[in-house]
């Protein structure tokens, strides 16, 4: 199986794909550069001591970065004309979305049954992205959950898969 991450490079998502690999080592990373950034400061200090974290447990403290872990063509914009024109040429089996910023319909168009989105909490909950923050700000430790549904153009709005059973998770563990 031909398999494509549809990404952003932060460390989480390094790690995310250097996993991956493991098993689908022909692996196609596609990787958004440009991402909208608010006319005012939205840094806290958590997300540094988080980097520190995942940089020490997944990179024996080195920053790594996707290029490190795979092979990566990058696209200012995935509804870029030169996003959409790389994508349809990828020729994946399976295509999964993390942490870009909102598709557009010819991009999902491009992929009509095989897009998914892995979405941080439950997006009945949570959509958009730092849905794990919100769950932390807002006291719902129940509601840190990661899924993988359907990408259709209405945000974290698609099919939603089956959660895994107990014995799932220990089978994998």
């Amino acid at each position: 199986m031909r398999l494509a991450i549809l990404t952003t490079d932060t460390l989480h998502h390094a790690y995310f794909v250097q996993q991956l690999k493991l098993n689908f080592p022909s692996i196609v990373v596609i990787e958004e550069a440009n991402s909208l950034a608010p006319p005012f400061k939205t840094n806290h200090i958590y997300e540094s001591d988080r980097d520190d974290y995942e940089r020490q447990v997944w990179f024996g403290g080195r920053h790594a970065r996707l290029a490190d872990v795979a092979a990566v063509q990058s696209v200012p914009s995935l509804n870029s004309s030169s996003g959409l024109e790389l994508l349809k040429n990828m020729e994946a089996d399976l295509c999964i979305v993390f942490g870009t910023g909102k598709l557009s319909a010819a991009v999902i168009a491009a992929f009509p049954s095989h897009l998914l989105n892995l979405h941080g909490g439950n997006p009945e909950e949570y959509r958009g992205l730092d849905s794990h923050l919100w769950a932390i700000y807002h006291r719902d430790f129940s509601g840190l959950q990661t899924c993988l549904h359907k990408v259709t153009e209405r945000l974290d709005d698609g099919e939603l898969g089956q959660p895994a059973t107990d014995k799932q998770l220990n089978d994998w563990a």
